[in-house]
């Protein structure tokens, strides 16, 4: 049986990891640049901002210029560029133990589970981002259609895959941590 250390998988997965790591802040910055540059023509429209399409689906909301929700999609911006330099950080960790033949360690169990509760906390703050960010039906029908809708956005939040990915990372983390109390016990009773 191979080591991991020379697995082309293991091997692949942490230099891909690593490299997207280190030009997460470089693609950020020249996107930002890339999005100031419309500021200075005088276009300060939501949908220049709308870096994740929050707003998408609200073509009216989309072309305005209120300046709390552009600062709302920013500071949301800057939390999901947060987000995933933390869950590359901690991937990139998580990997290089597995490539450095360490794979049932508790510190693999801890990056796992800290990359599930991020990912989580990143798919709940966007679709409450998108329930603030939904524009109030002018309907004459009725305020009960206005509730309905925003009680399917947050079922949509529910039953999301991502929260599913989120919650297996979750659950192969504690394995790992129990695996790894089982390695520890073992080693010592040998």
């Amino acid at each position: 049986m191979k080591s991991l250390t020379e697995n082309w998988i293991v091997k692949t997965v942490y230099a891909y990891l690593d490299i997207f790591k280190k030009l997460l802040p470089i693609v950020v910055l020249l996107f930002t640049i890339l999005k100031i540059i419309p500021l200075y023509e005088g276009k300060n429209e939501l949908k220049n901002f709308d870096v994740f399409n929050i707003l998408d689906s609200h073509f009216e909301q989309a072309y305005s210029e209120n300046v709390l929700m552009i600062v709302l999609i920013i500071l949301f911006d800057l939390v999901i560029v947060a987000g995933l330099y933390m869950i590359l950080t901690l991937m990139t960790k998580f990997i290089k133990n597995v490539f450095n033949n360490n794979p049932f360690v508790e510190e693999n169990g801890i990056y796992l589970k800290s990359t599930a509760k991020i990912i989580l906390a990143l798919t709940f703050v966007y679709h409450l981002m998108t329930i603030v960010s939904a524009p109030n039906l002018d309907l004459s029908v009725s305020w009960i259609i206005d509730i309905l809708f925003k009680a399917a956005m947050i079922l949509s939040m529910v039953f999301n895959p991502v929260i599913v990915i989120g919650l297996f990372l979750f659950v192969i983390g504690e394995i790992i941590i129990q695996a790894a109390n089982i390695k520890q016990e073992n080693d010592l009773t040998v």
